[in-house]
């Protein structure tokens, strides 16, 4: 199973890579509206546990005025599985290039196993890139979340409306 999420992440990377080449001159950095609701959903390799579930991620950004490739935000993550996954967290997100962006999300991770409220500390780190059809912003996601409770990836697809 873990080989296999190896390929298939440095497959998407590549394409992310690869697709970067075909960027004109004149498109160098990637617009969005001053807002974006949106959201990700994709597959979640649970490590600590050897099985895959289903992962949505949820988030309100705003776009920096005078710093047009950043934006800032809130996010909200659920992992669907058997036991309450839920993470709360604040969003930097900044445009490498082209809709190629990066982001970082410091917040809280709400574990619930077997009955038990934990809670801890959280890091998510993604890579995304997009592409823009009016107001819909479409594209691939990577996710990494670490904290000492839990850790994962997440592989899908991110849907955003920028208004």
């Amino acid at each position: 199973m873990k080989k296999l999420l190896v390929i298939v992440t440095l497959a998407l990377l590549f394409q992310i890579v690869k697709s970067q080449n075909n960027i004109q001159e004149n498109s160098i950095t990637h617009f969005h509206q001053n807002w974006e609701a949106g959201f990700a959903l994709g597959i979640v390799p649970l490590m600590q546990e050897d099985k895959v579930s289903l992962g949505l991620h949820v988030h309100l950004l705003r776009q920096i005025e005078k710093f047009e490739q950043l934006r800032i935000g809130i996010g909200f993550e659920n992992v669907l599985d058997e036991h309450t996954h839920i993470n709360v967290a604040s969003v930097l997100d900044y445009n490498i290039i082209g809709g190629l962006s990066v982001g970082l999300s410091p917040g809280i991770l709400f574990l619930k196993e077997n009955g038990i409220w934990g809670r801890a500390f959280s890091s998510h780190f993604e890579l995304l890139y997009e592409f823009e059809i009016g107001k819909l912003h479409l594209g691939p996601v990577c996710e990494y979340s670490y904290s000492k409770l839990d850790q994962h990836i997440m592989l899908g697809m991110h849907f955003g409306l920028g208004f």
